[in-house]
């Protein structure tokens, strides 16, 4: 099978995708790459370039020499008989021969269709020997007269690779010649064709950029930099501009949240608030519910209290001045006489008494009627106990 017809001199268009994922599309410009490739009789050599803050930059460029064998024969075949033996549940590429193998992969496969591993197996070996570093790479393989490109193959991670390879489709076999009129202008910070500029970084070897203006040229018409153009194999590139409707959009929507956020945590705040207000007064009424029980037993225990006085006052009203008046009646003994009872009735106090003889008892009495504040009724009957005693009693009235 022949790999390459080198007499021709082809010029693939660049193709172009963008780097962030579906969904950061809405919040920011995109970093934008288109890719041009162009064959010569030896080499294969590409561009990329990439777009933001409203320009394009050189990316970076690198070429690879044409292969003079079919690695197909080499690599591939003896890569699918190793998956096959391994019942495609988890594929282990060799890139080499049996004798040597260049390189060797382990891939999960249950995200990998069966009908790609064969595809799967070229991109591997294609990019063993195009490394441009380890993690950013350029892979190419021939099949018939055709050559199949990617860029961004990342051959530490062959499962994301894979991946990109899958969302992307990439398999270029649209040509087109090389303009003769094409012209590379090259300036210290920047090149251009047909006065389309792409910024080049400072550190960057100008010297060399010659030989890549077909890959160059392929890039611009891939970015659609040049409207005139008939050449175009992919449609134009997907707008990196931010779409002013949709920050609108974006803003509204955000806001929205913040609002209805605010209104959430405000309210939240204000329930907590009540709560804690609620918390508070049941403590307070329970405090004041004891406070209330505790001054009910003391206006009880006060009532009770005054009760008692008032009953003692009421009781003993009429009764305080005759405890000075027994006093002095008290004292109104003397050796002979003695008092030995004291009877109190509603109306009047009665006093029982001793006397050794009637001259004592008499003698008594006489300083009782000297007193002027004291009044007694008759005395009783006098009686002579057994002892020779004389008893006698008399009455005051209340």
């Amino acid at each position: 099978m022949e790999i390459l017809d080198k007499s021709k001199i082809k010029l693939i268009v660049g193709y172009y995708h963008t780097f962030q994922k579906k969904f950061f599309k809405i919040f920011r410009k995109r970093p934008s790459e288109s890719v041009g490739i162009y064959v010569s009789d030896n080499y294969v050599y590409l561009v990329s370039i990439f777009y933001d803050s409203n320009n394009w930059h050189l990316f970076y460029f690198a070429k690879q020499e044409l292969p003079t064998y079919n690695y197909e024969e080499k690599a591939a075949k003896w890569s699918r008989e190793i998956l096959d033996k391994n019942n495609l549940n988890n594929a282990i590429i060799n890139i080499g021969t049996p004798d040597k193998i260049l390189m060797k992969r382990e891939i999960p496969l249950k995200n990998i269709p069966k009908e790609n591993l064969k595809e799967t197996i070229y991109w591997d070996y294609a990019a063993y020997y195009f490394n441009h570093n380890e993690e950013f790479n350029v892979a190419y393989y021939p099949i018939d007269d055709e050559l199949y490109f990617a860029a961004g193959l990342e051959v530490v991670n062959q499962k994301r690779a894979y991946k990109f390879f899958k969302d992307k489709e990439i398999s270029i076999s649209n040509w087109t010649t090389f303009p003769s009129n094409v012209v590379l202008n090259i300036q210290d910070t920047y090149i251009s064709i047909f006065d389309k500029n792409i910024n080049v970084s400072p550190d960057v070897n100008l010297s060399k950029l010659n030989e890549y203006t077909p890959a160059i040229y392929a890039a611009m018409v891939g970015a659609n930099l040049f409207e005139d153009e008939d050449n175009i194999v992919f449609p134009p590139p997907y707008p990196t501009e931010f779409l002013n409707w949709k920050l609108i959009a974006l803003t509204v929507f955000m806001l929205g949240i913040l609002s209805l956020s605010s209104i959430f945590l405000y309210d939240y705040y204000k329930l907590y608030s009540l709560q804690n207000k609620l918390q508070t007064t049941n403590s307070e009424l329970q405090n004041l519910s004891a406070y209330k029980t505790r001054m009910k037993i003391y206006n009880y225990i006060l009532k009770d209290t005054i009760e008692r006085e008032q009953f003692l006052i009421d009781k003993t009203k009429n009764r305080l001045p005759f405890a000075g008046v027994i006093l002095h009646l008290g004292t109104l003994t003397t050796d002979g006489v003695m008092l030995t009872a004291v009877k109190s009735d509603d109306d009047k106090i009665t006093i029982e008494g001793e006397a050794i003889s009637e001259y004592d008892m008499k003698n008594f009495f006489d300083k009782i009627n000297a007193r002027k504040d004291i009044f007694i009724k008759s005395p009783k009957s006098l009686k002579v106990d057994n002892k020779d005693k004389i008893k006698f009693s008399f009455s005051i009235n209340l």
